[in-house]
């Protein structure tokens, strides 16, 4: 019997990454060029942390860094893994254990390690760690310091704060490209540079010395490249379906094409049935993924994406007197949030008639379906759940009212997750509604 190909949850092996070309290209060229700093950005699980292993991964390292890789001393710190009582002494001990191990235990009489133990018995403050760069360009290495979740530093009971983020941007500013820092975020630069500004009001953000790459969705071809996996066992049709359901989320993408693996193996033949399957437990064992996208988001994001929502429900909602125009008039406004969801594969434009923009991810509109519905049942849930997304000053009352008398009308009538995959969402497999 054959293995499941398809695997999500843990990061990717570096053997097995499917597309980032131009993201690793754009890095990779920062890591060389002088060691420029680079931030990662991108929603939950679009491959943010498989990036970083494959970046620091020692069997990729020649193809990717050529005749540079021997000077490049690589180092990943997990930010969700630092303790409440994590210091910035902590920190930089843990940052520079690869340099440790390769440069000061191997020759302890070097300027290098001579520094390295300055920095130990001063506790790594900033400005002895700046004289350890100073030894390590003069070396003629690099240390690239690779940051998983960075974002989450910004809650450090310790860490957050101007001493380490100014400390950081000047070790890595002052280096001569002696520190690299490759950061994983999930909220931009602009946002972290916005969370911090109350350390640092009058002076440069401390993030300005990153360059932003954005992840998005998989491309097309790349989506067919992961559904190879399969070998003959998915049809064209059902590739197209999971792809289309997914929006080429990779993750997304991945954990369908395992429960189609599976329906397979259970002997599903029917591809309508097939369908409903792959629909039922993405939606079900994956609810966690699409609240943290939830989360993640800011208000006018969540505003944006609910608005497009609407607007792509509009044929079943005039079925109840549904006035679309109030949130077909806010699109224009929210122009910069649809703008990140379609850098973010969320949303994307459209010819077609409503308003140039729809949902490319069919199973989150799903899933926002079912959450306004799970708190329809009355105006006091309505409002609870408004306030928790941070929604309810931003509606107009009469988009409010709008929302309110339409979800009261669907909760009525909705039944199953099969009645929730039809709001808004027409996806065919063979001809056949899933």
């Amino acid at each position: 019997m054959p293995n499941n190909p398809f695997i999500y949850g843990p990061p990717v092996q570096p053997a097995n990454l499917i597309g980032r070309r131009a993201e690793l290209r754009r890095v990779v060229g920062r890591i060389v060029n002088q060691g420029q700093s680079t931030a990662l950005i991108g929603e939950p699980h679009l491959g943010k942390t498989s990036l970083l292993y494959y970046l620091a991964a020692a069997e990729k390292r020649h193809d990717l860094y050529g005749a540079n890789a021997t000077q490049l001393i690589f180092v990943t710190l997990d930010s969700q893994a630092f303790g409440g009582d994590f210091t910035a002494a902590h920190f930089w001990e843990q940052a520079l254990q690869p340099l440790r191990a390769q440069l000061v235990d191997a020759t302890p009489a070097s300027a290098v390690a001579q520094q390295f133990a300055i920095c130990q018995a001063n506790g790594f403050g900033t400005f002895t760690l700046e004289t350890l760069f100073q030894r390590l360009y003069a070396a003629g290495y690099r240390l690239v310091l690779l940051v998983d979740e960075f974002d989450t530093l910004l809650h450090h009971p310790i860490l957050n704060s101007a001493e380490f983020f100014g400390g950081m941007r000047a070790l890595a500013s002052r280096s001569q490209g002696a520190l690299a820092l490759v950061v994983a975020s999930r909220h931009s630069l602009a946002k972290l540079n916005a969370d911090t500004q109350a350390f640092n009001p009058s002076g440069s953000p401390y993030f300005n010395i990153f360059a932003e790459v954005t992840l998005g969705v998989f491309s097309e071809d790349d989506g067919k490249t992961l559904l190879k996996l399969a070998g003959d066992r998915f049809t064209a049709t059902d590739s197209r379906y999971l792809q289309q359901l997914t929006g080429g989320q990779p993750y997304l993408l991945q954990a369908a094409a395992a429960a189609l693996w599976e329906a397979c193996e259970d002997g599903v033949a029917d591809g309508a049935a097939r369908a409903r399957a792959v629909f039922a437990q993405l939606y079900r064992d994956h609810d966690q993924h699409f609240a943290d996208t939830w989360r993640v988001w800011t208000p006018a994001i969540r505003q944006a994406f609910t608005c497009v929502a609407l607007v792509n429900a509009k044929g079943l909602l005039q079925q109840h007197k549904f006035d679309i125009n109030p949130f077909l008039e806010s699109l224009p406004n929210l122009e910069p949030e649809l703008k990140d969801l379609e850098q973010g594969g969320v949303v994307a434009r459209s010819a077609g008639p409503l308003a140039g923009w729809v949902v490319t991810q069919p199973i989150m509109l799903a899933w926002l379906t079912d959450e306004l519905l799970r708190h329809m049942r009355n105006e006091a849930d309505f409002s609870q759940w408004l306030q928790g997304a941070e929604l309810e000053g931003r509606w107009t009352r009469r988009q409010r009212d709008q929302l309110w008398n339409v979800g009261q009308k669907l909760y009525q009538g909705v039944k199953d997750l099969h009645d929730i995959l039809h709001i808004g969402v027409d996806i065919k497999l063979g001809g056949n509604a899933p």
